[in-house]
């Protein structure tokens, strides 16, 4: 095996093996995060599923001059009617002061609260809950609010920025005044949402308060939110505005935004197949051109007694050994960028599968048995010629 070795050996084929392997390893890359990504905004996708719009009413002159703009029982019943509405809650606000203050984040403020129920909110956390006589008030915050601050807030004043997660180990101090009576709490940031662009309590300790520091004032309903099928998530908001509501739906799913993000998905997997293809052509092309240019020699190998299907073993070993290369380089670097990627994703809050859906391997399985088959095929053809 001499002869067929010092056929692989020189400079060009080595060199033209590493391109191979590059290639095949940045094209199944390519294809396989293109794949990942499509399953993740799906998952993304149908947690959305009941999709989630707060509305309100236009401000206008009169507003300004002390008339209400708050939403009647009967305006909240026509709402409820509307096709593809499938849930319809006021937004409960705060009829006493607050004010927070944190020496962590170096700031004291005047706060507000405001609550929705439970199954309005998505990803909920499991310390998300209060119960009469607890002092800790749990808080979930704007994603916008955290934005704010690290690039408005905190270079103004010198402060470090945070991370969403890192904001969530920071407590506050929370005082409520009410007509007659004040209380201290302390408040603890649980979690962060891109649906309410608002500072949210439970309902129930929101209720229990307005009880006891909110007085006889009662709270009207301002802002409404609503809960609607993905599906009929466009015509719900023509429907609103035609009403002249003026609707937050900075988190609606938009239909055309997701066609043309599955469109730029298969876009990129289409990439992704281009470069395997063309690595792989470049493995069948480098092993043809050796032997074409080296038919004396192999056919010198059979006269000296060498089989044909050692020969032609000999060749498909060297095919498979770039190919394996190519395939672990490939799938490891998906692999490795997938769990940093991720890792990051979840750090901002979304939370994702930290593990490739199981197609990811059944792809891979496929892809390589089908390039070792082919492989195998146009080198036994190739070598078969040179008897013919």
């Amino acid at each position: 095996m001499r002869v067929l070795k010092k056929l692989f050996s020189n400079k060009n084929q080595r060199l033209s093996g590493i391109i191979t392997v590059i290639g095949l390893a940045i094209g199944l890359w390519i294809l396989l995060s293109a794949w990942q990504a499509s399953f993740d905004f799906s998952a993304i996708n149908e947690r959305s599923n009941d999709t989630f719009i707060s509305i309100n009413k236009q401000v206008s002159f009169l507003n300004t001059m002390g008339v209400k703009n708050s939403f009647s029982n009967k305006e909240l019943r026509k709402l409820r009617e509307i096709e593809g509405i499938e849930q319809v809650a006021p937004f409960l606000s705060n009829n006493f002061k607050v004010r927070a203050s944190s020496s962590k984040l170096g700031f004291t403020s005047e706060f507000f609260f405001e609550s929705l129920p439970d199954n309005f909110l998505n990803d909920i956390p499991e310390d998300y809950s209060w119960s009469v006589g607890d002092r800790l008030i749990p808080i979930i915050i704007p994603r916008q609010y955290i934005s704010l601050y690290n690039f408005g807030f905190a270079p103004s004043q010198g402060l470090p920025q945070v991370s969403p997660n890192l904001i969530q180990r920071f407590g506050f101090e929370i005082e409520i005044r009410g007509p007659v009576t004040q209380a201290g709490f302390e408040g603890k940031i649980v979690g962060v949402t891109d649906q309410a662009n608002t500072i949210l309590v439970p309902q129930n300790f929101l209720v229990w308060a307005n009880e006891r520091y909110g007085g006889s004032k009662k709270s009207s309903a301002s802002r409404i939110a609503i809960l609607c099928d993905a599906d009929n998530q466009v015509a719900v908001k023509k429907k609103l505005e035609k009403a002249e509501y003026e609707i937050n739906s900075n988190q609606l799913i938009n239909e055309k935004s997701a066609l043309i993000l599955n469109l730029l998905f298969i876009g990129v997997m289409l990439i992704g197949c281009i470069i395997l293809l063309l690595a792989v052509f470049l493995v069948y092309n480098s092993l043809e051109q050796i032997i074409a240019f080296n038919q004396l020699d192999i056919k010198r190998l059979f006269q000296f007694g060498k089989s044909s299907s050692s020969v032609i073993n000999h060749f498909i070993g060297k095919g498979r050994y770039i190919i394996n290369l190519g395939f672990g380089f490939g799938l490891f670097s998906f692999l490795f960028s997938g769990l940093l990627i991720k890792n990051w994703v979840n750090s901002q809050g979304i939370n994702l599968n930290k593990y490739p859906h199981w197609s990811i391997f059944f792809l891979v399985i496929i892809l390589f048995i089908a390039l070792h088959l082919m492989m195998k095929h146009r080198i036994k053809n190739q070598i078969i010629k040179l008897f013919e």
